[in-house]
């Protein structure tokens, strides 16, 4: 179901903690979405080895309890259609580099069905000012080279080529960052 509302109107809202395994369902879904619908692949994996681990499913939720600027950390957004299904979500979390607190590293994702409609870019401007706010400098992101849409759009919203890198699978990674200030 696409979303019948204008982008503007539809809310951005935080993760509840009683959603998580609705996420987790949509994260598995966007996998199948770059199978399915002959879409970039959002992620180095396919939905057919899509069951997310419990340590990740456990990063999630912890990182929601820990407060912002703090080792670990994470916050998470979605945006839902009408039957409340998660059709886009946007996810910023402290980097591994505890001498870099004052950056943040981004995953996004938005259901094929939806994408083109506005949603990523209200996500990234969203938390944007949210990290802002919270006293963040930058952010970071990992994106597939394949994925030329997302690239585009990153780069439209100001974010700039960073290093390159290789995923798990030895997909290529091209990293972007974005200073907020």
């Amino acid at each position: 179901m696409r979303a019948v509302l204008g982008c503007r109107q539809v809310p951005i809202s935080a993760l509840e903690a009683d959603q998580f395994e609705a996420l987790f369902t949509h994260l598995i879904a966007m996998l199948g979405d770059a199978e399915s619908v002959d879409q970039p692949r959002f992620q180095p994996i396919t939905d057919s080895d899509s069951a997310i681990p419990e340590p990740t499913r456990q990063w999630f939720v912890h990182g929601a309890e820990v407060a912002v600027g703090e080792g670990g950390w994470r916050r998470v957004w979605v945006v839902q259609d009408a039957a409340a299904q998660i059709i886009a979500h946007v996810d910023l979390r402290a980097t591994a580099d505890h001498a870099a607190m004052d950056r943040c590293l981004l995953g996004m994702g938005v259901r094929g069905g939806h994408r083109r409609l506005g949603l990523g870019t209200r996500l990234l401007d969203f938390v944007e000012r949210w990290a802002a706010d919270q006293g963040l400098r930058a952010i970071d992101l990992e994106v597939l080279a394949e994925n030329l849409p997302a690239i585009a759009l990153y780069r439209r919203l100001g974010y700039q080529p960073a290093g390159e890198g290789v995923d798990v699978d030895g997909s290529a990674l091209l990293q972007m960052s974005k200073a907020l200030r």
